[in-house]
């Protein structure tokens, strides 16, 4: 066969490995989206939790992993009770730690900061194309979500028995009632670009 039916060819396979997410969608497959944070304490499992109540009945399945994980430290009790006055239940997951297999196996992977891209990428450069900030996916480039400890009144995000007095509990609380609204943010619109690109079903 002539020169020009193997390039037709090769055209087909780059696009059918391009749009995968979508036929995998209309065959009814699941879609894999892991969210990524630093150590899988705060952001990435506040993301999986919202997205996993927002997108109910999909076909889309979430996980969440950390660049390194420290089982010696816990989340704050008062990130859950915040979630629970928003409408979300959810509960600590176990950490877990990004390896390329773990990565490998995902459709789609939303980090909080260009850092932690640019980490995922050391370890599977061959899956660029899949790994993006959540802010960007969501049409904010130049933003990103920081750690908690970084924010303005970061006491707010320290262990329980750092916060002692009612009126620091309820600061700790409002707190994390608008870090998870920035969160979600991200997430609704995240959300509306993988319904629009009918990655879900």
């Amino acid at each position: 066969m002539g020169e020009g039916f193997h390039l037709g060819r090769e055209k087909i396979r780059v696009w059918q490995a391009h749009h995968k997410n979508w036929f995998s969608a209309c065959r009814g497959e699941n879609m894999k989206l892991l969210y990524i944070c630093e150590a899988n304490l705060f952001r990435s499992p506040i993301a999986a939790i919202l997205t996993r109540k927002k997108t109910k009945g999909t076909n889309l399945r979430v996980d969440s992993a950390g660049l390194w994980i420290d089982d010696s430290v816990e989340p704050t009790s008062f990130l859950f009770t915040a979630l629970k006055r928003l409408g979300y239940s959810g509960h600590r997951p176990i950490s877990k730690e990004i390896s390329v297999d773990l990565l490998k196996k995902q459709d789609l992977i939303l980090c909080m900061q260009r850092s932690q891209v640019n980490e995922v990428l050391n370890l599977a450069p061959e899956i660029k194309n899949k790994v993006h900030t959540l802010p960007e996916y969501a049409g904010f480039p130049n933003e990103e979500i920081p750690d908690p400890s970084e924010l303005i009144d970061a006491k707010e995000a320290e262990p329980d028995f750092c916060i002692t007095t009612r009126k620091e509990q309820k600061e700790a609380i409002e707190f994390w009632i608008n870090f998870i609204q920035i969160i979600k943010k991200y997430i609704d619109l995240a959300i509306q670009r993988i319904k629009r690109e009918g990655l879900i079903s």
